[in-house]
């Protein structure tokens, strides 16, 4: 990812590094005003999202699988359910009528931290955004279709996330995230077969975490901490705020 397209992006990560270490939040609509003036005023086709970084600890993971009966993992497209399960990938559609209930229920994980990070996304343009810990001198073995396992050796690894958003019609986004693995010298090398392609309402959310953090495959790296006494775990819920369609007209200027 070059320059221009990194820079819609790092005012969010500062606001993320900044938020981390504070006080447990809840998942509710924050007004991030200066990505949100971004979206009222450009012209061009674009979807804004924000992404929250749940982290949690791994002791409260039953919370999580009750936070996943709100979820319809058969809404996503692309790579089967059960090649994410293979890789130890769960995905799905949280949509909007179900979202103060999936709220109330972050709301008992008394280990939770949430990062959000707002994102506006124009149609044509791939954000990526870091999961778990990096892991040093680690062997993964991920599932590229049913019967075909890919292995290799890494010195350091870390996952990440590609996300495009594309406007399909008003209030209507389409989400694609295909997992990365990035690796020293970060270097950044995504996987199609896992793709997950979901429409997705304003209001609704893409979740995206693994089956078992503890478990293998690629899910494993969703861990935020590895080898401690208090294991840490992570979960990406991707919101749609807001589309702008191609042939969107901008608001216009307020006059005195």
């Amino acid at each position: 990812m070059d320059g221009s397209q990194r820079c819609g992006v790092v005012t969010a990560f500062l606001l993320a590094a900044l938020t981390w270490g504070c006080q447990p939040t809840e998942v509710l609509p924050v007004p991030f005003l200066p990505t949100v003036e971004r979206a009222a005023a450009t012209t061009e086709p674009s979807v804004l999202y924000t992404v929250y970084v749940l982290q949690l600890a791994h002791a409260e993971h039953g919370v999580v699988e009750d936070l996943w009966t709100y979820v319809d993992e058969r809404a996503p497209q692309g790579a089967s359910a059960e090649l994410r399960r293979q890789n130890n990938l769960r995905v799905g559609l949280l949509k909007d009528q179900f979202r103060a209930a999936a709220e109330a229920t972050i709301g008992r994980i008394r280990s939770r931290r949430v990062s959000p990070i707002p994102t506006l996304c124009p149609v044509g343009r791939v954000q990526f955004f870091a999961c778990g810990a990096v892991r040093r001198d680690v062997t993964l073995f991920l599932w590229t279709a049913a019967d075909e396992v890919w292995g290799r050796s890494f010195a350091q690894l870390s996952l990440a996330m590609e996300v495009a958003a594309t406007p399909v019609r008003e209030n209507l986004a389409e989400l694609v995230v295909t997992p990365a693995l990035v690796t020293d010298p970060m270097e950044r090398q995504s996987f199609g077969a896992l793709e997950t392609v979901v429409r997705a309402p304003v209001g609704a959310s893409l979740v995206v975490g693994a089956v078992d953090p503890r478990g293998e495959a690629l899910g494993r790296l969703f861990q935020a901490s590895v080898n401690s006494p208090d294991d840490q775990e992570q979960l990406l819920i991707i919101t749609v705020d807001a589309v702008r369609p191609e042939g969107t007209r901008p608001p216009k200027a307020l006059t005195p």
